[in-house]
């Protein structure tokens, strides 16, 4: 019995020690705190989760010491005291005594203290610097985009959690397995989008939004730039037309339509990043009645295809609302709006664009080369701009170096690219995911694709007098797009990078490589080259694709004829057939190696290289028929 009760004041000592020492250190770490001149989240965390988290376990430890000694004097059919069950008893008189006394005064006072600073931990915990700056390099992208947006002052578990305890607890099991990520760097980088993982937006965003509050049509405008050596200004001006569904308005029109009370939209995305939605219903809330459309060739009767999915909510469109990384092309236009002088510099726009593109191993070695490749351009391309406006071109590259701060992060692989922004469908899809021509009902109608159901282009017109005026009126490309050409979406071209030339060889970079004896991925099959077709330079693109009619074999055999013999066409044909035939075989049998391969080959088009193609088929077939060694 005595060991045991020794054991007993041991722990008892033990968690003395460590409530003392806790309590010690989060004073003393308050009043750092309190002196310094701004707030640490590491300092918080350390004095609101690590310190109460020991203070907690010395006063467990106490509890754990009452109980072995209760233990251990009712196996022992001894009389138990009060005094038995301090830390100090069977200590000597004295000194040690008095001092395991005053230990455990201080024990007793920090359960108060320990309540107090745990409901502060619970604060700290939903703070923005906890969410943001805690995990540094992990949230270093999320952090700052949040800080430059338009909901800055919006904390963070208002959107992220919202109120309510079921949330909160979802919340912070969540937290738990971050921090287990966290310290084992198995995160994902970039971290992946939240959206189907945040409650319902009615419960969060509708706190501040509504979609029964009317906005009506929106002037806005967009600048732009050409890419060219005046860095042209382009600008895009129109009336969006959000709308509402105020009855004091009329009936809900325009873009928050689809928010509207009266009815329900759900969709099934089949990718990740609900991208890619081959499914809508539409249900009249009041009637039941409800159309579905679909781009999969499925009917309304037919099973819905695998996937997320969701009933339509703010979030849908308004993905990014908070966590906005701008793209190169996006960022120079409003900077060059911004500052003028700037726009005065010969290929100002292409220039910061391609060095804000380019790939580099880590921040440092970005702000370092965007400043030597814009210095290098001004001073040996263009030297009379370099000496005569040398502070310009500074002045370029600080914004440009800015620009790469707060919307690049390569170590957590976050920019532009990592998350598509649905808010229009300039750089990304967007409302082309379902209103694109595409998605159809049973009678085929399709979801309104039509540019005016949401916005209308605004163009100078001049009056009979001579004055200008802005005035509804038809988009006009920069670019004339033909036949085919009219119907790609605008994120076809508008990457948000460097802009393609104004070639066929421009955007069709794999097929045109392909034509002049160029494909990527040769490199292990040795021994075998390809040359240039043997056309190249002879016939031109449009000679064989005529952009008015829709691709097929007829429309290809009666181009191939109007320059060939009657039947050319039909050994075109039989080629296409062939190549289709043994690329299928070799994609079944061959390697992975083989098959990226084969998708290069394909992307480039086997007939703008026949020769090339056969040379490589042939090979990999040669390669598949080795016995295995």
């Amino acid at each position: 019995m005595d060991r045991v009760a020794r054991s007993g004041r041991r722990l008892g000592m033990a968690g003395l020690v460590l409530a003392a020492g806790s309590l010690m250190m989060i004073l003393v770490l308050l009043l750092v705190d309190f002196l310094a001149s701004g707030s640490s989240p590491y300092i918080g965390a350390v004095t609101f989760l690590v310190m109460p988290g020991l203070l907690g376990v010395g006063v467990g430890l106490m509890g754990l010491s009452v109980w072995v000694r209760v233990r251990a004097y009712r196996t022992a059919k001894r009389s138990l005291t009060l005094w038995d069950l301090m830390p100090w008893a069977g200590l000597e008189p004295g000194e040690t005594r008095r001092f395991a006394g005053r230990m455990t005064v201080v024990g007793v006072l920090s359960l108060p203290f320990l309540g107090v600073v745990t409901y502060e931990g619970y604060h700290f915990t939903e703070s923005n610097e906890f969410c943001g700056q805690l995990c540094h390099k992990v949230m270093e992208p999320e952090y700052t985009a949040y800080q430059n947006s338009s909901h800055a002052r919006v904390d963070c578990v208002e959107c992220h959690i919202g109120e309510g305890a079921s949330w909160f607890v979802k919340s912070k099991i969540s937290g738990i397995r971050q921090v287990f990520a966290v310290t084992m760097e198995t995160y994902s980088k970039p971290i992946p989008p939240a959206i189907t993982e945040l409650r319902p937006a009615r419960e969060t965003c509708e706190r501040c939004h509504w979609p029964e509050k009317f906005h009506g049509n929106q002037l806005l405008e967009f600048p732009h730039f050409e890419s060219d050596e005046q860095n042209t200004p382009r600008p895009v001006t129109m009336l969006v037309k959000t709308g509402g569904a105020d009855p004091m308005m009329g009936d809900p029109s325009g873009i928050h339509w689809h928010m509207a009370l009266g009815f329900r939209i759900e969709y099934v995305a089949t990718d990740d990043a609900l991208q890619d939605i081959p499914w809508v219903r539409f249900v009249e809330l009041e009637t039941g009645r409800e159309r579905i459309y679909r781009s999969d060739d499925g009917t309304s009767v037919d099973p819905r295809p695998e996937g997320t999915f969701r009933t339509l909510d703010c979030m849908d469109c308004h993905n990014r609302p908070t966590h906005v990384f701008s793209s190169p092309d996006r960022a120079i236009n409003r900077m060059l709006a911004r500052e003028p002088r700037l726009a005065e510099l010969p290929w100002a726009k292409r220039e910061a664009v391609a060095v804000l593109s380019a790939e580099y191993a880590d921040k440092d070695e970005a702000l370092e080369q965007i400043r030597l490749k814009l210095k290098e351009f001004y001073s040996t391309k263009h030297p009379e701009v370099w000496s005569s406006r040398r502070e310009d071109v500074t002045r370029l590259i600080e914004l440009a170096q800015e620009i790469y701060r707060t919307n690049f992060f390569p170590r957590m692989k976050a920019n532009w690219t990592s998350y598509p922004n649905n808010i229009g469908h300039f750089e990304s899809a967007g409302c082309f995911r379902c209103h694109d021509g595409r998605h159809v009902d049973d009678a085929g109608t399709p979801i309104s694709h039509e540019c005016s159901t949401c916005h209308d282009f605004l163009v100078e017109r001049q009056t009979p007098d001579g004055e200008t005026l802005q005035a509804v009126g038809p988009f006009t490309h920069p670019v004339e797009l033909e036949g085919i050409h009219q119907q790609l979406r605008c994120n076809a071209c508008h990457t948000g990078g460097p802009a393609p030339a104004r070639t066929c060889s421009g955007c069709h970079t794999p097929q045109s490589g392909f034509r002049a004896g160029r494909l990527d991925g040769l490199d292990w099959l040795e021994g075998l080259e390809i040359s240039a077709d043997v056309m190249d330079d002879m016939v031109y693109c449009a000679d064989c694709h005529d952009l008015s009619e829709p691709r097929s074999p007829q429309a290809i055999a009666a181009r191939c004829e109007s320059c060939h013999d009657e039947g050319y066409g039909d050994f075109v044909m039989e080629w296409e057939e062939d190549f289709s035939s043994r690329i299928a075989t070799l994609r079944e049998q061959g390697t992975e190696k083989t098959r990226r391969l084969l998708d290069r080959l394909e992307q480039a088009g086997p007939l703008h290289n026949p020769d090339a193609t056969e040379a490589i088929l042939s090979t990999l077939e040669e390669r598949a028929r080795r016995p295995v060694e």
